[in-house]
């Protein structure tokens, strides 16, 4: 009897080739779908930031009479309001969520809520004379996102664009001026903005393909 019982049980618990195969299949179908749905997000905040960048540059090189202050606390604040329109638009069509999407949400909320801390209580402290003595941390964090992320969407790339992350991130510390403007702005455009476009434009063509 009791033999019978620890069968069934093993029977029950235990998965055949067959159930091991489907469960890889749509782990790897979970992650490009995780990958392919963080397009909207790295397209607005990389927007917002190069907007931010391009206006403090400006403020600095000319003059322009908008204090960076108030640029960063509209940039910022359309940000984390764009990020909760997304996300709730994206909650809508898929009530569902994936693990993975879970985790990435977990990796870049908590993310986010660094940098901004970095990028606002850290100089109302007085802890940072120049920008890139925050910017180079900030940039550190999103290379730290970046890399996380990897290992839930199953992308070489992103751990590329993490080293890219950490290495734009280290040199602010040093060319901590004006010039860690100029690097951050680099840093969003190349490795935050068009990979966000790109990813929207490969979600576009999948399902426009399954239309």
């Amino acid at each position: 009897m009791t033999d019978g019982v620890q069968e069934g049980s093993r029977r029950s618990e235990g998965r055949g080739p067959e159930e091991d195969l489907a469960m890889i299949r749509r782990l790897m179908s979970e992650s490009r779908e995780t990958a392919g749905a963080g397009g909207p997000f790295y397209v607005l905040w990389g927007g917002v930031v190069l907007a931010g960048l391009v206006l403090t540059y400006l403020s600095v090189r000319t003059g322009l009479s908008v204090p960076p202050l108030f640029v960063w606390i509209g940039a910022i604040g359309a940000g984390w309001v764009g990020s909760f329109w997304i996300g709730r638009r994206m909650s809508e069509r898929a009530p569902v969520q994936t693990p993975g999407g879970r985790v990435m949400m977990g990796i870049w909320v908590g993310g986010g809520v660094t940098g901004t801390l970095l990028g606002f209580a850290v100089p109302a402290a007085g802890l940072v004379s120049s920008a890139g003595e925050t910017l180079g941390p900030i940039a550190m964090v999103l290379g730290s996102c970046y890399f996380a992320s990897s290992f839930v969407t199953r992308s070489s790339a992103m751990r590329w664009m993490a080293a890219g992350w950490w290495a734009g991130g280290t040199a602010m510390l040093w060319w901590n001026g004006i010039e860690s403007l100029l690097i951050m702005g680099v840093l969003v455009l190349v490795l935050q903005l068009l990979p966000g476009i790109r990813l929207l434009r490969s979600e576009d063509a999948g399902a426009a393909a399954a239309a």
